[in-house]
């Protein structure tokens, strides 16, 4: 009788830990991730959107999105970045910004499409997607 009341116990117990850890900690599975917009980011999408920032961006931005003095500013904690649409994104990386621009938070001009006119849109769309995930 004993054993039993420690097995049934010990059962519930668990059984409401376990419950209220994953409330509190859910666990996130890799695959398609939906985004709080509504777009689902898997992990070919940020494949792809590491490999074109690191041939793209990387050189004047830094491998991990820091920054280079004199180069490129900072994208982990750009405003510009975290506080425009996808589709401005792209917009602003194709035309480019001007070394006076408020935005350009480096104070030295990015040429059009980042140097690379070559880049489609949805090329840079997967770069921005990749950035926003968190690199």
């Amino acid at each position: 009788v004993v054993v039993i009341v420690f097995v049934v116990l010990g059962q519930m117990g668990s059984t409401a830990a376990d419950a209220h850890a994953s409330t509190e900690f859910p666990v996130l599975e890799s695959g398609a991730q939906t985004r709080v917009d509504g777009t689902t980011v898997d992990d070919a999408t940020l494949a792809e959107g590491r490999r074109l920032y690191s041939e793209a961006c990387a050189a004047c931005h830094g491998p991990n999105g820091e920054g280079i003095t004199g180069l490129g500013a900072a994208l982990t904690t750009s405003a510009l970045l975290q506080q425009s649409t996808d589709r401005e994104l792209v917009t602003t990386i194709r035309s480019g910004l001007a070394a006076n621009d408020p935005h350009n938070e480096s104070g030295i001009a990015m040429p059009g499409s980042g140097g690379r006119p070559d880049l489609t849109d949805e090329e840079i769309t997967l770069i921005i997607r990749y950035l926003r995930a968190g690199m």
